[in-house]
C-alpha cells in the first residue's frame, strides 16, 4: 500500500508510515488490546490462548481462567461425613443436605464438584438412616408405654 500523506510504498500491514511517521488510518495485525497474550512457561514461545498443549514444546499450558473451588459443596460434604457419625440428628444431616444441594445447583461456576455431589448422596442417606431409628425408637418407646398401662408395671418373676 502507499501513505496517503507522503505517497511512499509502505507495507500493507503499517499502523504508522516508516517515512513521515503519520498514522495511516489501518489497524494493526495482532491482537488487540483486549485480547490477552499467553505464553508457554516451559519455552517462553506465545501460544494461543486457548490451546491446553503447547504446540512448540509438547508442554501441558495452564487454562487461562482457573474455576474456584467449591466451597459450598465441600462444607456440605463434610457436615455430612459428620452426620454419619450422629452429628445432632436431624440438623447436621440436614444443613449439609441443603449446602450440598447449593454446591450441585451451581457446579458450572466452580471447580472441585465431586464433594457436592457425594455429600448430597451421603446427607440423604444419613437422613433417611436417622428418621427410620427415631421413628423405630418413637415405636418402641409407644410400645412399652401402652404395655405399662394394658398390663400394669412388669417386674421379673422372683418380684413377689
Amino acid at each position: 500500500m502507499y501513505c496517503k500523506h507522503c505517497g511512499k510504498q509502505i507495507p500493507d500491514d503499517a499502523a504508522v508510515c516508516s517515512e513521515c511517521g503519520k498514522a495511516t488510518g489501518e489497524q494493526p495485525v495482532g491482537p488487540t488490546p483486549s485480547e490477552k497474550r499467553t505464553y508457554c512457561k516451559n519455552c517462553g514461545r506465545e501460544v494461543d490462548p486457548k490451546a491446553v498443549v503447547c504446540p512448540n514444546c509438547g508442554a501441558k499450558l495452564d487454562p487461562a481462567e482457573k474455576k474456584p473451588v467449591n466451597g459450598i459443596g465441600i462444607a456440605g460434604f463434610v457436615l455430612s461425613i459428620i452426620s454419619v457419625w450422629g452429628g445432632s440428628v436431624f440438623i447436621v444431616p440436614l444443613v449439609g443436605l441443603i449446602l450440598s444441594a447449593i454446591g450441585v445447583a451451581q457446579r458450572k461456576k466452580y471447580s472441585a464438584n465431586g464433594f457436592a455431589t457425594a455429600g448430597l448422596v451421603i446427607s440423604i442417606v444419613t437422613l433417611v438412616f436417622w428418621l427410620i431409628l427415631v421413628a423405630l425408637i418413637a415405636a418402641g418407646i409407644i410400645t412399652g408405654v401402652f404395655d405399662a398401662i394394658t398390663n400394669g408395671p412388669q417386674y421379673g418373676p422372683n418380684y413377689y
